[in-house]
């Protein structure tokens, strides 16, 4: 018998590494091959849009200081997340 975990398979990767335009060893990042991949992108976007409204950013008495430490720490823990997310050994 077939035991389905859910939604959400945490066993798959869910990006590739970033191919460079004229070498596969060349890019940096990732690229989301599956549906769960393009969710967590949208949740990054999303929290970086949150962080944006939450501090203000478009009032012209803002400080931007607390909002580009915010988005400095959502970029830290997206990019450990999307590094234990791929799949390295695609060539």
């Amino acid at each position: 018998m077939i035991k389905k975990q859910g939604f959400f398979d945490m066993n798959k990767y869910w990006f590739r590494k970033r191919r460079g335009l004229f070498s596969p060893d060349l890019g940096y990042g990732w690229v989301p091959i599956t549906t769960e991949g393009w969710i967590s992108v949208s949740v990054f976007i999303l929290g970086i849009l949150a962080f944006a409204f939450y501090y203000n950013i478009w009032n012209e008495n803002a400080e931007p200081w607390n909002f580009i430490i915010g988005l400095f720490f959502l970029i830290a823990l997206f990019s450990i997340f999307c590094h234990s997310k791929t799949d390295y050994s695609i060539k």
